[in-house]
């Protein structure tokens, strides 16, 4: 098992952020971790569990708003393409 950090992008105003370079990966959580804390750009830790698969619930609902509240998306987990504007 992998815990990875990675920094984020997005593609356009109101599209998800996603995974861009891999910035640190270790088998200690708290090594990642102090990295993301140390890290002034936004990152994501990931866990790579490649010996396992992870199930992913895609009833899971995920609220974003990439504009600090002013637009609000909902999706499904792990579907990144489908989201619709909430009111």
């Amino acid at each position: 098992m992998k815990y990875q950090l990675w920094d984020v992008i997005s593609y356009g105003e109101g599209e998800p952020l996603l995974p861009f370079n891999l910035l640190k990966e270790s088998d200690n959580f708290i090594d990642v971790y102090n990295e993301f804390n140390n890290n002034k750009t936004p990152c994501v830790i990931i866990l790579d569990n490649k010996k396992e698969k992870i199930k992913i619930d895609k009833k899971i609902k995920i609220f974003e708003s990439p504009d600090k509240g002013k637009t609000i998306y909902e999706r499904y987990s792990g579907d990144f393409n489908n989201r619709k504007k909430v009111k």
